[in-house]
């Protein structure tokens, strides 16, 4: 999995499978969900996790036959609090708790959001020191800005564990610094 920071929860969102399953089958994204569903209640204390399903649409009938077939199951499983379908752009102002995907749409919603967010940056510090007035403007908020760039620096969090194994395993990012490898 990996975990975003979303909607402005305390605790970040769960998308997963991010890669780690590129030949997925309906019961890999179910066990996911109940997987992630037990890890957003022990590890971040959700009572009840809400749990959604990324797809090309919010209706039930959207998408390829994988993702019409994981949608009925997780709908019928009354252990989970399943809310639907969500699109890729509500992907990081979502309140779920939980965003259930394939392993290669994962990975290439994970990587246009690091992409994104990477451009993101550079073009505000850009902005910030384009003239004198906009630089002081950034002395005035820097510990906010600090504090947003700290929300989505995948070395805070350094690495993520793989669900669905027989023991402890973190996979941490192919580019990971020191302090990555420390958190992880």
């Amino acid at each position: 999995p990996a975990f975003l920071p979303t909607g402005g929860k305390k605790q970040p969102t769960i998308f997963l499978d991010v890669g780690a399953n590129i030949d997925t089958k309906v019961e890999h994204m179910v066990e996911n969900a109940k997987i992630a569903n037990i890890y957003s209640k022990t590890v971040f204390g959700v009572e009840s996790p809400k749990i959604a399903l990324l797809n090309i649409g919010t209706e039930a009938k959207k998408g390829t036959d994988l993702y019409r077939e994981t949608y009925a199951k997780l709908a019928e499983d009354t252990t989970l609090n399943f809310v639907g379908n969500i699109e890729a752009r509500d992907v990081l102002t979502t309140d779920v708790d939980v965003i259930v995907m394939d392993g290669f749409t994962g990975n290439m919603v994970l990587k246009s959001v690091e992409g994104t967010l990477k451009y993101f940056g550079s073009s505000l510090k850009s902005i910030f020191k384009s003239n004198p007035i906009t630089m002081f403007a950034a002395l005035l908020i820097k510990g906010k800005l600090n504090e947003f760039k700290k929300g989505f620096d995948y070395s805070e969090i350094g690495g993520t564990p793989i669900f669905g194994i027989d023991g402890l395993m973190i996979k941490a990012h192919g580019s990971s610094n020191e302090k990555a490898l420390f958190n992880a």
